[in-house]
């Protein structure tokens, strides 16, 4: 199973409060069409199964404060994100978020893939556990 489909159950399970915007979903929608179309139908279940939590979108001012740090596309993501103050934003664009480290400075976000928050939260419980020894 790969990272992204273990981030998405915990997210089913409840154990992680998804965040999002109807634009991500769209966005996502698109991607998955064009690189993974196989994938679609199982993303579309998922959005039935998922409690997610949906944040305004952000307005044009707001977004284009941050069209010169990613691409146009993405911004309207960025935005959101720091509107809705989310404590991770966790992306598989790793060329346009987790490589460009002015992002994660200027907008104040963490941003990690779904591997990097999956080992986060292994780490978090593997100290859990072991203080309660």
């Amino acid at each position: 199973m790969s990272s992204q489909a273990k981030v998405l159950t915990l997210c089913q399970l409840g154990l992680l409060r998804p965040i999002t915007s109807d634009y991500l979903i769209d966005e996502t929608e698109r991607i998955l069409s064009e690189k993974s179309p196989r994938l679609l139908p199982t993303f579309e279940r998922l959005q039935t199964r998922i409690n997610w939590e949906f944040v305004p979108e952000p307005d044009d001012d707001e977004v284009s404060k941050w069209k010169t740090l990613v691409p146009e596309n993405d911004a309207p993501i960025l935005a959101a994100a720091v509107l809705a103050k989310v404590k991770r934003l966790v992306t598989l664009d790793v060329k346009d978020f987790i490589r460009m480290p002015q992002v994660a400075e200027k907008s104040g976000l963490m941003i990690v893939t779904p591997r990097d928050l999956l080992v986060e939260i292994r780490a978090v419980l593997a100290q859990g556990f072991s203080k309660n020894r």
